[in-house]
């Protein structure tokens, strides 16, 4: 499923025309399957607290295969930690998961 349908999201010409990193970072991996994406912008999306079940479950994936991935080691890691208590605790398969780990 792509980034857009599973965000629901359409953008118009304002991000386009954007000055900023962000929307044209966000515009720009709009088009892309999730499993598409690179490490960076999955690290990213969880940092921006775009947090969808779908965008976690890659985001294992690729934790289980390398915990040191992200813009630099352990990012991802980090990004697990910090989300919020209300999150692991309405998300308990995944929670079970990285306490697995």
């Amino acid at each position: 499923m792509k980034l857009k349908k599973l965000l629901e999201i359409q953008y118009g010409d304002t991000v386009n025309d954007s000055e900023y990193s962000l929307p044209k970072w966000f515009e720009g991996i709009m088009d892309y399957e999730i499993w598409e994406l690179s490490d960076f912008d999955i690290s990213r999306l969880i940092r921006q607290k775009i947090i969808k079940n779908q965008i976690l479950e890659e985001a294992v994936k690729r934790f289980f295969k390398n915990p040191l991935i992200g813009t630099y080691d352990g990012e991802l890691l980090k990004q697990f930690a910090n989300l919020d208590k209300s999150y692991w605790e309405n998300n308990l398969e995944f929670s079970k998961r990285m306490n697995n780990y």
